[in-house]
């Protein structure tokens, strides 16, 4: 098995490892009298942030990953409820993607490298009466790099497309030529298409309909024009989305900064008790070179910049979440010995007043929201000049959006 497969370091959208674990405990199967408890539909999601596609048998897990954001591709395939062939779930916590095989050997060296083992999947079909499962590998993703299905169009587009064919050797385990169970209709409301939206999968396990929430997508959220005055605080629709992302995404920590650029927001999450919730809500001044996407925090140590190339104030208490090092000064820089002079970008504290994109890269808050961020959200990384271990995809996920 290939070396690079072990942890890879998550950069775009992905999901938390809370969401899955609590759901993956004691879920009822839902099956029809038609398949007598002894096959099961398996529910295809994808996660449109990390590209993941994400595969279950517990119907009420799929219906959770729905509500939180997940996309319904609907049954993937049938899988016999037992055989002498388990497929082996495993969890990777840096990448936040999920893997899948038959192989004792593939599983034990994941667990070996970090991956979490979970309950097993599904059950590989064993009689004459099935299909094989082609997998394929996209060596640029960071996160879902996987994907399986029987489809031998879609395997082949997606081969066409730069993904490897995993399927040479064999194939990855074998699915029913049974018909999907009919399950009950049921409707959950979701912001996986963009909108907050009411979602029906009918008696086939198919999207049925998809009706915005009434005022959920008309009611245009506005920047505040000051960074002390927050005025959004009690905006239940648009938290209920922050809140969506971190579930989404995840985080090595229990704290999640979600920072909406056109809005110069920052959301700050807690997981309590396998769940998130919103504990602080702040106004920034970002940049013109603020990087979109998901990071994590690295490193952190307390500034002593050019005040007059960032605004009229102290911008200290730096949590940085993108590195980058030059080999010179630009005029505000800061020297790390053996790697050059800080131009990654952080979250500091701002002299500026107002909301906008006064700042090069960095996201600026007041002074005292700044240093919350250094104690608590970066507490588990060290300042840059006693021994940081750069580059860590342990810290804090920073979603920049």
């Amino acid at each position: 098995m290939r070396k690079d497969f072990a942890m890879k370091k998550r950069r775009s959208p992905i999901l938390a490892a809370t969401v899955l674990a609590s759901l993956a405990l004691s879920l009822a199967v839902l099956v029809t009298p038609a398949h007598a408890a002894s096959y099961n539909n398996v529910y295809r999601m994808y996660n449109p942030n990390s590209g993941e596609h994400f595969y279950t048998v517990q119907l009420p897990e799929a219906k959770h990953l729905l509500q939180v954001g997940w996309r319904w591709e609907g049954v993937g395939w049938v899988a016999p409820a037992t055989s002498g062939t388990p497929v082996y779930r495993l969890y990777n916590p840096n990448a936040g993607d999920h893997h899948y095989t038959t192989s004792v050997e593939e599983r034990d060296h994941l667990v070996e490298l970090g991956w979490n083992k979970e309950p097993v999947g599904w059950y590989s079909e064993e009689s004459s009466n099935s299909k094989g499962m082609l997998r394929e590998y996209n060596p640029n993703a960071k996160s879902g790099a996987h994907n399986f299905t029987t489809s031998r169009e879609e395997h082949d587009y997606l081969v066409g497309l730069g993904w490897r064919d995993e399927s040479g050797e064999g194939y990855a385990w074998r699915a029913s030529n049974r018909d999907a169970a009919p399950i009950e209709s049921f409707s959950v409301q979701s912001p996986a298409w963009g909108s907050l939206q009411t979602v029906t999968i009918d008696k086939d396990a198919n999207v049925a309909k998809r009706v915005d929430v009434p005022g959920a997508a008309s009611t245009k959220e506005t920047r505040d024009p000051y960074v002390a005055r927050v005025s959004w605080s009690g905006h239940t629709a648009y938290l209920n989305r922050m809140k969506a992302k971190a579930e989404q995404i995840g985080s090595p920590t229990e704290y999640f900064l979600a920072c909406d650029y056109d809005l110069c927001r920052v959301t700050v999450l807690e997981r309590k008790n396998g769940s998130w919730e919103v504990i602080r809500t702040w106004n920034s001044n970002m940049g013109g070179h603020t990087f979109k996407g998901v990071w994590h925090i690295s490193h952190k140590r307390k500034c002593d910049w050019n005040h007059d190339y960032f605004g009229k104030g102290y911008n200290d208490w730096a949590s940085c979440y993108i590195e980058s090092f030059l080999p010179y000064d630009t005029g505000h820089l800061q020297y790390v010995g053996g790697k050059g002079y800080d131009d990654g970008q952080t979250i500091h504290s701002t002299g500026y007043e107002s909301t906008g994109y006064d700042n090069y890269g960095c996201i600026g808050l007041l002074w005292e929201n700044a240093k919350w961020v250094y104690d608590n959200a970066a507490r588990n990384v060290a300042p840059s000049d006693e021994n940081a271990y750069h580059g860590t995809s342990q810290g804090t996920t920073v979603y920049v959006f």
